[in-house]
């Protein structure tokens, strides 16, 4: 399932690469990518600093940004004066007549 295909070897005129040969060449190329000391180092101190980052407080930016909060929320569907507004005029019309 979803597995290489014929398109490859038909449009390419070669046997598909897998994936990880793909990654492992890509790598390779790229010296940032490269395993090191420096790059180790470097990623457990982002995690560290990840981990002592204060998560945000969500209720006071809610109120800083002033939200609208109604007093008494309905659903339309729900309201007696919204489904009066909106019943339908009359019976639809017929249209299997039309062909």
């Amino acid at each position: 399932m979803n597995g290489p295909t014929q398109d490859v070897r038909q449009v390419g005129g070669r046997e598909p690469e897998a994936f990880e040969s793909i990654v492992r060449r890509a790598v390779a190329a790229d010296p940032d990518l490269r395993r090191s000391a420096g790059q180790s180092a470097r990623a457990a101190f982002d995690l560290l600093r990840i981990l002592w980052t204060r998560s945000p407080n969500l209720a006071e930016i809610a109120e800083r940004k002033d939200f609208v909060t109604l007093s008494n929320p309905v659903f339309a569907q729900d309201s007696a004066i919204w489904r009066s507004d909106h019943q339908p005029a009359g019976a639809l019309p017929n249209l299997s007549s039309v062909a």
